[in-house]
């Protein structure tokens, strides 16, 4: 054998070189060349270094040429004639290159990763737990950031999102529960954590932006629902049905009854209600009267009406439902005059800022500018639109219904140290659109 440091064979001794791997026996690997004088076979090779303790690993270069069937089979010679057959030397300690690695599959982008936790491909079913969680869970925190005084409008959006993730993601710790125990097939890929921080961050995403939509119809609600609740105490006045035949009214004293004419003369009212003995009964008839009476005139009329009388006078009047009687007269004389002009000012108001959106391409801005100008405006019209609706018997009627379906779309929970938080529907419905099957495309055909 010969090294590469071994001088050159002499030109009339033919010879071959055989590069391959070889594991020593400590274990460790190299690259060795054996030099003979006639080509080795694979098996020759592996006897060799077998006897030197060596095992064979495979060859560093092509595969030697195959020795020739009909060649004798003469005794190898190694690194020519003369002297005891030599170990094969090292020509380097490198070992053999690796084999080259497989390359990973790549992972989810980002945008495959957002399409993945907002709109997932389940069925509604598999997320009424995480929405019904994130109901509960962001009504809470709203009400926990309305306890914060003058930092409520920046804390309820935020305990808002917060209390929906918390809430979400428990939801889908539930139906992962429900899956363990059933034997159902998961709802979709991933591990318990990843589902249940897709279901937290999906919960908190909706509610940010289904929070915009609540913050613009609350202004309308708030101005609405005081004269609701009172429309629905004076339902009975409200409905103007008292028969026309009607023309007295019981008193305190059995059998004693008084003129209604006589009671609502305008000039005297005043005085004589405040000195009037009426039984309930026929308290309750004096007021369908005069507010049958009443219905049909002006606005600014049916206020200076009611604030003509003295106190007295009104509770004579209108009984347990004084506050109630003057909650009306509010709402008549604030809704008196359609604010044409604010209304216009409002929505240009909000328009500009829709319109710097537009031209900057900002959509955030634009959805702001329209959003700000809409509440405004319907802020300013609900008085002159609940002024009208209250003169009239299926207007009273309408607005008398608005607080019990307001109490069935939002429906109380009674918290300690909280108090009553109000669990609205509307909030179910806007985290269950992007749940519902058929709104969007399916994640897996959307491009990347």
């Amino acid at each position: 054998m010969a090294t590469d440091d071994a001088p050159p064979a002499p030109a009339d001794v033919p010879h071959f070189d055989t590069r391959f791997f070889v594991q020593m026996p400590d274990g460790s690997t190299a690259t060795q060349v054996l030099r003979t004088d006639r080509p080795i076979s694979t098996g020759e090779l592996t006897a060799h270094l077998a006897d030197q303790g060596g095992t064979f690993l495979g060859y560093a270069d092509a595969e030697p040429p195959t020795p020739p069937p009909s060649a004798p089979a003469t005794p190898l010679t190694l690194a020519g004639p003369g002297g005891a057959p030599p170990l094969p030397s090292d020509v380097g300690a490198a070992s053999p290159p690796p084999a080259p690695a497989e390359e990973a599959a790549p992972g989810p982008t980002a945008a495959e990763r957002a399409r993945g936790i907002f709109l997932p491909e389940r069925s509604l079913t598999s997320q009424l737990p995480s929405i019904a969680g994130a109901t509960v869970g962001g009504s809470v925190g709203g009400a926990v950031g309305a306890m914060t005084g003058l930092a409520a409008p920046v804390a309820i959006p935020a305990l808002s999102a917060t209390g929906a993730a918390v809430g979400g993601g428990l939801g889908e710790a539930g139906q992962l529960g429900y899956e363990y125990l059933t034997g159902a097939t998961p709802a979709e890929p991933g591990t318990a954590w990843q589902r249940i921080t897709n279901a937290a961050a999906r919960s908190a995403g909706t509610e940010l932006v289904a929070g915009p939509v609540a913050w613009a119809v609350r202004p309308i609600t708030k101005a609405i629902m005081p004269v609701g609740k009172a429309a629905a105490d004076l339902a009975p006045v409200l409905a103007q049905n008292l028969p026309a035949e009607v023309k007295t009214v019981e008193t305190a004293t059995p059998g004693v009854v008084r003129s209604i004419d006589r009671l609502l003369n305008p000039e005297t009212a005043s005085a004589v209600l405040s000195k009037a003995n009426l039984s309930p009964e026929g308290q309750q008839t004096l007021f369908r009267a005069w507010w049958q009476r009443q219905a049909s005139k002006a606005p600014e009329d049916i206020a200076d009406a009611w604030e003509s009388l003295s106190g007295s006078a009104q509770r004579t009047l209108a009984g347990p439902h004084v506050e109630q009687m003057q909650t009306v007269v509010n709402t008549l004389k604030t809704g008196q005059d359609v604010p044409l002009l604010r209304t216009a000012l409002d929505i240009a108001g909000g328009g500009g800022t829709a319109g710097l959106g537009y031209v900057t391409g900002h959509p955030g801005l634009t959805a702001l500018g329209t959003v700000a100008g809409a509440v405004k405006a319907g802020g300013e019209m609900t008085p002159a639109v609940a002024s009208r609706l209250l003169r009239t018997p299926a207007g009273a009627s309408f607005l008398g219904a608005l607080p019990q379906a307001a109490a069935v779309a939002a429906p109380r929970l009674t918290l300690p140290a909280v108090g009553e938080v109000p669990i609205p529907l509307a909030r179910a419905a806007g985290q269950s659109l992007v749940a519902l099957p058929g709104v969007w495309p399916a994640t897996s055909t959307l491009a990347p």
